[in-house]
C-alpha cells in the first residue's frame, strides 16, 4: 500500500508540474508574440489566476535553469527577452498576490542573468539590474532592510552602464530609484542616507525638467520635500522651506483634477512640513497645514481611503493641538474631536502602532 500511494504521489506531482509548466511556456509565448503587450498578458492572467501561486515560482525557476543554459546564445537571448518582458508586466499586475507576483517577477530578472551579464548584453543586463531594484524595494516577502540593501546594489551595478553622458534619461531613473532606496533605507546612519537620497534626486533633476518630463520632474520634487522634511543636517528652517517649495513644484504638474490621489498625498505632505515650521509665521503656518489637510479630504474620504482619511484627521488633531489663532480650550476639543475620529479606523486589532500613537496623542490633548 505504502509503495503504491506513493507511485501515486509521484504521478500526480508530475502532473502538477506539467500543468503550471503548460501555462507558464503559454504566458511566455503570449509574451513573445505580443511583444510584451499588457492587454494579451493580462488578459492571460485574469483567466489563470490560480496558477499565480509558489508552485508557479518553483516551475519557473526550474525551467530558466534548465532550458536558458541548453539552447543556443540567440534562442536563449530570445527567451531572456520575453522573460524580462513577462517579469516586467507582473511585478506591477494589480491581481492575485502581490507578494507572489513580485517573487515571480524577482525570479525572472534573476534568471537573466546567466544570459545577460556586465560583458555581454550590457544595456540588457543594466535594464534587468534596475528592474530587479524595482522589485526588491517593493518586496513583500524576506527582510525588508535586506531587501532595500539588495535593491541599492541592483540600482549601482545598473550606473555601472547607464552613465550620465551616453544614457541621461536611463541615468536620471535609475538615480531617483536610488534616491527612493535610500531614503526608505533601514540600514546605516539615518542622515548619512538621507544626504544620498537627496544627492540621488538632484542628480535626476539635471535631466528631468517641468517641460520635457512633467511627471517625472513632478514625482523627484514631490520625493526630494521628502527627503527634506526629515533632513536634519543644515538649518531646519531652510530644510523645510526647500521641502515646501518642492512640494508646491510637484503640485504645478499633480493638480485634483487630473491627478486627485497624488494632489491630495502631497497636500498632506505639505500639510507636515508647515506643521514643523516655526518662527514668527508659527501661527500662519499650522493655519496652512489645517488648509492643506483640509484639501486633502476632498479627495481622501473615509469611505473610499478609510487609512489616509485616519491619517489626516490624526493630523489635524496636531496641529490643532497647537494652534495659536482661535480659542485655546477650542482648539483642544477640535484636537480630542479629531484623535477619536482617527481611533474609529486605527484600531487595536487592525492598527495597533497607528492605535497607540493616536491615543497618546488623544492623551496629550
Amino acid at each position: 500500500m505504502a509503495k503504491g500511494f506513493g507511485t501515486q504521489k509521484q504521478k500526480k506531482g508530475r502532473q502538477n508540474h506539467k500543468y503550471y509548466l503548460d501555462f507558464l511556456l503559454e504566458v511566455l509565448q503570449v509574451t513573445h508574440d505580443s511583444n510584451g503587450n499588457s492587454q494579451a498578458i493580462s488578459s492571460l492572467l485574469q483567466t489563470n489566476l490560480n496558477k499565480l501561486d509558489d508552485k508557479l515560482i518553483q516551475v519557473w525557476r526550474s525551467w530558466a535553469l534548465n532550458t536558458l543554459s541548453r539552447v543556443d546564445v540567440e534562442k536563449a537571448h530570445a527567451m531572456a527577452v520575453d522573460i524580462v518582458n513577462f517579469s516586467n508586466f507582473i511585478q506591477d499586475f494589480p491581481l492575485g498576490f502581490p507578494a507572489i507576483n513580485l517573487e515571480i517577477a524577482i525570479v525572472g530578472y534573476q534568471m537573466v542573468e546567466s544570459v545577460f551579464s556586465h560583458k555581454v548584453y550590457q544595456e540588457e543586463w543594466a535594464t534587468a539590474q534596475n528592474s530587479l531594484g524595482n522589485a526588491y524595494c517593493k518586496r513583500l516577502r524576506g527582510e525588508r532592510a535586506k531587501n532595500l540593501e539588495t535593491a541599492i546594489i541592483c540600482y549601482q551595478n545598473a550606473l555601472q552602464v547607464y552613465n550620465h553622458k551616453k544614457f541621461p534619461e536611463r541615468w536620471a531613473d535609475i538615480q531617483s530609484n536610488l534616491g527612493n532606496a535610500y531614503l526608505d533605507r533601514i540600514r546605516g546612519d539615518r542622515f548619512d542616507n538621507l544626504e544620498t537620497a537627496i544627492i540621488c534626486y538632484e542628480n535626476a533633476l539635471q535631466v528631468y525638467n517641468r517641460e520635457k518630463f512633467p511627471e517625472r520632474w513632478a514625482d523627484t520634487q514631490s520625493n526630494l520635500g521628502n527627503a527634506y522634511l526629515e533632513r536634519s543636517y543644515g538649518d531646519q528652517f531652510e530644510n523645510l522651506g526647500m521641502s515646501i517649495i518642492c512640494y508646491q513644484n510637484a503640485l504645478q504638474i499633480y493638480n485634483q483634477h487630473i491627478f486627485p490621489q497624488r494632489w491630495a498625498g502631497i497636500k498632506i505632505n505639505l500639510g507636515n512640513a508647515y506643521c514643523k515650521m516655526i518662527g514668527i509665521d508659527r501661527a500662519d503656518n499650522i493655519e496652512q497645514a489645517i488648509k492643506s489637510y483640509e484639501l486633502a479630504l476632498q479627495v481622501f474620504t473615509r469611505y473610499l481611503f478609510p487609512q489616509y482619511w485616519a491619517k489626516i484627521q490624526d493630523n489635524l488633531g496636531n496641529a490643532y493641538c497647537n494652534r495659536i489663532y482661535g480659542d485655546k480650550v477650542q482648539n483642544l476639543e477640535s484636537a480630542i474631536c479629531y484623535y477619536e475620529q482617527a481611533l474609529e479606523v486605527r484600531t487595536i486589532e487592525d492598527f495597533p502602532e497607528e492605535w497607540a500613537s493616536t491615543q497618546n496623542n488623544l492623551g496629550a490633548a
